[in-house]
């Protein structure tokens, strides 16, 4: 005889039997009231029954198609949904998991006796899971559909409605809650009523409506029931502290757990009060007496609070280091009642920290130690913020602001801000020196279907110029302007080939890709790659006509000819530069560059044989004159500049480079206009500035000549001794052909400087007696 096979049950007959069971054991939607443990078993074995009547749907997660009963869709999914939030109210437990449920059970319909409990604890179940909007949507309906004020759950969803309208924190949400509970007829039941009066209350309290709020005060003391929280939170919101305190119980002497919540609304009363000491006392004591209840979690925050308002930043950051371990030690549904409360109280610790300059290593601090109740995206969005803050002056932040940058990018979801935190990371790693790390974070954003394509393709092209790639930031950029002509980063796309090319020793290609910005019809003087390009192309024009010049000890004919018409080429583009654009940043190097070209022509012409006719000895004097005046001129303006615009901060290695040599030529131009004590004190000031450097050297020299053609020789002796002194004490650096900071004809010059005062000295020096006729050779 072969055994019975096990019975399969129809899965009518098992949805009824949990619907059955779910009706006759429901969970508490008051999480205060008490339930027998055969309640929660019942619960489960509900659940087990209906469970797989959804498991080919990912337990109801997911959309899918109805329920296999037609009749009574989403049926299994109500069940489970309903197990799942009773666990959850239970044990603090995960209320995403009940949600779900329950919101599918909701889209997919339930039979209308259960309808209204499944409103109300789908949306305390969302509420608890962070999902404030949502929340309110299924309270409201339930409200809409109205629903007796004498029915059970009628108090949680009074208080859910509330909850979900102060947190979703928004006007018309406000509005309207305040209108579903005006709505709401009084109930019989003294209990409920006051419960109602209640929500009112706090809803106005919520609105700034003082109004509504005295009259729900008045309505519970009719009841003859406390007024408690609403009278305190009224009169404070009425600036009335008098009654405030009246309305709270006396502050305990010896403090138990029960006295938490008065403890926290005598700190409340005291920080609106102005005490801020006494109210931090307050905060603290109940803080300490249940640090992982609600008050408890909200006393921490507070105390924090008033503690970065008072700029004891390392306090401020302990206590909320222990609200953060404290709120992830609580139970799940405390903590997600709190999470927002707590963010929000982290985000202004933060933002109030930051506003003081000398918290910006506690903001970036306090950031990572709240990383955990914030949200990475938005801890490290605000750890980005102080530091680019700070990096803008404080060079020496950019290396950490474009790693958080960085770091929030790794973990932002937004695509929009994703790409904006790696741009950010872009900017700051390119500052800080680090081209390498900004490619490779450059190179993370996607392109293909980016808003602006140009700019990123840009931006690679100069990172790749700053890694010393120029031949690939060249062809970067060529094929940029090639695939986009019209878009707005060609042009300065172009004006890159041209700065990529001088980087590749090509400046040919340098100053044709220069001109061409400069004659594209396109632009006007007023672009900026127009005003870049022509700075540019003057300047590498003077820097080539300068390393140019030909020796001046034995000058070729055609070879200086040719060296004149560069330095006068490259006087004229710079003064166009100068003309249209006198007040740029880059008229000061432009600037500098034409006197050197111009103290160059006058060193030309000086080492020129010198005319034997009057006429042309005059017109040579007059040349040489407006050379130096001018040079003169150039020289001083930019040493003034220079000079204003480090005025308030140290100025930079190029600034001090500028000075320097605006300082000497200014000297050497008033030593040859016949200044002789001018342009020895301006001489001997650049000397002592910086007395290793060649160009000294070659100052003294030109101050000997001119003391000597001046008639002091005395003078000339002297200032000639102490450039041989400067020219032995230089360094081998200095005198190496590779690394010194003259050009081949500065070199010359000093060269010739040096054979012209040994001359003048032998020729001054005594001629010695003939030896006698018998003396030894």
């Amino acid at each position: 005889m072969s055994a019975a096979l096990p019975t399969v049950r129809p899965p009518a007959e098992r949805l009824t039997e949990a619907l059955n069971t779910l009706d006759a054991h429901p969970p508490p939607l008051d999480p205060t009231d008490g339930e027998e443990a055969e309640d929660v078993v019942a619960r489960a074995r509900a659940a087990a029954l209906a469970l797989p009547l959804i498991e080919p749907e990912a337990k109801g997660v997911t959309p899918g198609p109805p329920p296999i009963l037609p009749h009574v869709p989403g049926a299994a999914a109500y069940v489970v949904g309903l197990e799942a939030f009773g666990r959850a109210t239970e044990s603090r437990g995960d209320y995403a998991t009940a949600a779900a449920y329950l919101v599918r059970a909701q889209r997919e319909g339930v039979p209308p006796p259960r309808r209204r409990t499944l409103l109300i604890a789908g949306g305390l179940s969302l509420l608890r899971a962070g999902r404030p909007a949502m929340a309110f949507e299924r309270f409201a309906q339930a409200l809409r559909e109205e629903y007796g004020a004498q029915a059970a759950g009628a108090v949680p969803l009074w208080q859910g409605l509330v909850d979900s309208a102060v947190r979703d924190g928004r006007p018309d949400t406000l509005d309207e809650a305040a209108a579903r509970l005006a709505a709401v007829k009084a109930p019989t039941d003294p209990d409920s009523h006051a419960a109602l009066l209640r929500a009112r209350g706090r809803l106005a309290i919520e609105r700034n409506d003082p109004a509504t709020a005295s009259a729900a005060l008045a309505g519970l003391q009719q009841l003859g029931a406390r007024g408690g929280d609403l009278a305190v939170r009224l009169a404070l919101l009425m600036d009335d502290m008098a009654s405030a305190r009246a309305a709270l119980p006396p502050v305990p002497r010896f403090p138990l757990p029960d006295d938490l919540h008065t403890l926290y609304m005598h700190g409340r009363v005291e920080e609106a009060s102005g005490d801020r000491l006494l109210a931090l006392e307050r905060y603290r004591a109940a803080a300490e007496l249940a640090p992982r209840s609600a008050d408890g979690l909200s006393a921490r925050l507070a105390a924090a609070r008033l503690l970065t308002a008072a700029g004891r930043f390392e306090e401020a950051s302990e206590a909320l280091a222990l609200a953060v371990e404290h709120g992830a030690d609580a139970a799940e549904g405390l903590a997600g009642d709190l999470r927002a409360e707590l963010r929000q109280a982290c985000e202004q610790a933060v933002r109030t920290a930051a506003a003081d300059p000398r918290a910006v290593d506690h903001c970036v601090s306090l950031c990572e130690t709240v990383e955990s109740a914030m949200g990475a995206p938005l801890a490290r969005r605000l750890k980005a913020e102080v530091l680019d803050a700070a990096a803008e002056t404080d060079d020496g932040r950019a290396l950490a602001a474009g790693e958080a940058f960085a770091a929030w990018a790794a973990v932002e979801p937004d695509r929009d801000r994703r790409r904006f935190a790696r741009l950010a990371a872009v900017r700051h790693l390119r500052q800080a020196g680090r081209p390498d790390a900004a490619l490779a974070e450059l190179d993370r954003i996607t392109m293909r279907g980016d808003r602006d394509p140009g700019g990123l393709r840009l931006e690679r092209a100069r990172l790749l110029l700053d890694l010393g790639r120029a031949a690939e930031a060249r062809s970067a950029a060529e094929s940029l302007v090639q695939d986009l002509p019209s878009d707005p980063a060609a042009p300065v796309a172009r004006v890159l080939i041209g700065a990529a090319a001088l980087e590749a020793g090509k400046p040919e290609d340098a100053i044709a890709a220069w001109t061409a910005v400069l004659t594209d019809t396109e632009l006007t003087p007023a672009a900026a790659e127009w005003r870049e390009s022509l700075f540019a192309r003057a300047e590498l024009t003077a820097g080539r006509a300068l390393a140019a010049v030909p020796p001046i000890a034995a000058p070729d004919a055609r070879e200086g000819d040719a060296a004149d018409a560069a330095l006068s080429h490259a006087v004229n583009l710079l003064g166009e530069c100068l003309a249209r654009y006198p007040d740029e940043p880059a008229a000061v190097p432009a600037r500098l560059a034409r006197a050197r070209c111009r103290l160059a022509r006058w060193q030309r012409l000086d080492a020129a044989p010198v005319p034997v006719d009057a006429l042309n000895l005059k017109r040579r004097k007059e040349r040489a004159a407006a050379e130096l005046t001018a040079a003169l001129e150039d020289f001083r303006t930019v040493e003034r500049r220079v000079r204003d615009g480090s005025a308030d901060a140290a100025p930079t290695p190029a600034e001090v480079t500028r000075l320097r040599l605006a300082r000497l030529g200014a000297a050497e131009c008033l030593t040859r206009l016949g200044r002789i004590e001018a342009g020895g004190v301006a001489v001997a000031a650049a000397v002592d500035r910086d007395p290793l450097n060649p160009r000294s050297a070659a100052a003294l020299l030109d101050l000997a000549a001119a003391r000597r053609a001046a008639g002091d020789e005395v003078g000339g002796r002297l200032a000639a001794e102490q450039a041989r002194l400067t020219i032995a004490r230089l360094p081998d650096a200095a005198l190496d052909a590779d690394r010194s900071p003259l050009s081949r004809a500065e070199w010359n010059r000093l060269f010739l400087l040096a054979r012209r005062a040994s001359a003048e000295e032998a020729a001054d020096a005594p001629v010695p007696d003939p030896p006698a006729r018998n003396a030894a050779p």
